[in-house]
């Protein structure tokens, strides 16, 4: 990936206990999968868990707006990031942990790290036109106020819609991330050593990038987790000179290979997510 663009301070909450998540902050990057894969495959993580959430807890019109959003941006707002493929900051750390006692999720201010982030686009919004309406049936006229950058409170609580990709600083996390992956999906790690790797030496920042994606099947929503490999056959060359490097340096991260001797990794099972 060549740096052309100008990298902005971004903060981000990153719940490594999801093991997808982990898996990413794992490798020290957060990527917009829509940046990578142009047919409009893959959502975001978040919004993956979301709609999950809102399907089996029978929230249906927090589905149902969350729709009909992202139908007016793509009609009226196209030039806008959209809220099921874009990534979610905060402008600063101290409205990361606002947000997250506001909207009832609990604060664990290690999940919390500054991403410097190279965008494609971006989107500020005011996030209280989301908690003001979203669990409610109303006229809709909201949805503009929102898209179009209104403000709904005395003091906004700003929410940046991204797409790109970050580097995540919190060296921290990325090792505790790292750490959970081992423990969950040890056979994975070498997967995941070399996504490490490519990322740190070569930039290149999809390499088993984990991609949540949505479809309708029978008139039934179904979603599944995929991992996009195309930069392991395009770009194999480069990834085995940053694994080859990392280990001449000392510094390849932690691997456990597969029991079967003629295996160099497995797949982590992203069925039972």
């Amino acid at each position: 990936m060549e740096n052309k663009i100008e990298p902005i301070t971004l903060y981000a909450y990153l719940n490594i206990d999801h093991p997808m998540v982990a898996w990413e902050v794992a490798i020290g990057r957060i990527v917009s999968s829509s940046s990578k894969i142009n047919n409009g495959f893959g959502i975001s993580i978040w919004q993956f868990d979301l709609i999950k959430q809102y399907l089996s807890e029978g929230l249906s019109i927090r589905l149902v707006n969350e729709l009909t959003l992202e139908y007016l941006r793509q009609n009226t707002y196209p030039e806008l990031v959209s809220r099921m493929q874009g990534l979610y900051f905060f402008e600063n750390k101290k409205d990361a942990r606002f947000a997250l006692q506001y909207w009832g999720i609990p604060l664990n201010e290690e999940y919390i790290s500054e991403v410097i982030f190279y965008p494609e686009n971006i989107t500020k919004v005011d996030s209280d036109w989301i908690t003001s309406n979203f669990s409610k049936r109303t006229d809709n006229s909201w949805m503009s106020k929102y898209w179009s950058g209104e403000i709904n409170s005395k003091v906004p609580l700003f929410e940046i819609l991204t797409k790109g990709f970050g580097v995540i600083k919190n060296t921290e996390l990325r090792k505790a991330a790292y750490k959970r992956i081992m423990d969950d999906y040890p056979e994975s790690t070498a997967l995941l050593a070399l996504a490490t790797c490519a990322f740190q030496y070569k930039e290149i920042d999809s390499v088993a990038l984990i991609v949540p994606n949505l479809i309708m099947n029978n008139g039934n929503i179904q979603g599944q987790y995929f991992i996009y490999m195309d930069d392991l056959d395009n770009k194999q060359a480069e990834i085995i000179q940053a694994f080859q490097r990392s280990q001449e340096e000392d510094k390849c991260p932690p691997i456990i290979r597969p029991k079967d001797p003629d295996a160099f990794c497995r797949l982590p099972d992203l069925q039972e997510i």
